[in-house]
């Protein structure tokens, strides 16, 4: 069955997957991972693309990426600047957030609609979404559209 095809917003960041072939591992030492993150820095830069985030893990990359206006090889978020004022405050503040994790019912939430290629938030957001893609894009029901006949 094909992957459902991904809602590509522009200018917008976007959460991007790199795994081994396989889930074969791709970092076998630390100058693997110093490697990867050499090219990441050079090619976010030749190419304009801003990293927001990355995590490397043994088989795989998570990469937070968006569209580049400057050079700026980890550029954080304006939310996470908003913390504090001390880089070492806002570290503690965002470590705490993360603790509280997300609850069960919006992770459902997140699941779902990751499975079926649609979006979740606020209507302002997917009235956003829709101008920028010319498409309605949201929550649905599982299955079918009801064939309404008046």
């Amino acid at each position: 069955m094909p992957r459902i095809a991904r809602v590509v917003l522009p200018h917008m960041p976007h959460h991007v997957v790199q795994r081994g072939h396989n889930r074969q591992v791709v970092f076998a030492g630390a100058e693997d991972y110093e490697r990867y993150l050499e090219d990441l820095r050079e090619l976010s830069s030749a190419l304009e693309i801003r990293v927001y985030a990355y995590c490397l893990m043994t088989n795989h990359v998570h990469l937070l990426l968006g569209p580049g206006e400057e050079d700026c090889w980890i550029d954080p978020d304006p939310a996470y600047r908003d913390l504090a004022n001390r880089e070492a405050e806002r570290r503690a503040r965002y470590a705490r957030f993360v603790e509280l994790g997300v609850p069960e019912q919006e992770l459902t939430l997140m699941r779902e609609a990751l499975q079926r290629g649609q979006l979740t938030g606020n209507p302002r957001f997917v009235d956003e979404v829709e101008q920028n893609l010319g498409v309605r894009v949201e929550r649905r029901r599982p299955g079918r559209p009801s064939s309404r006949r008046g």
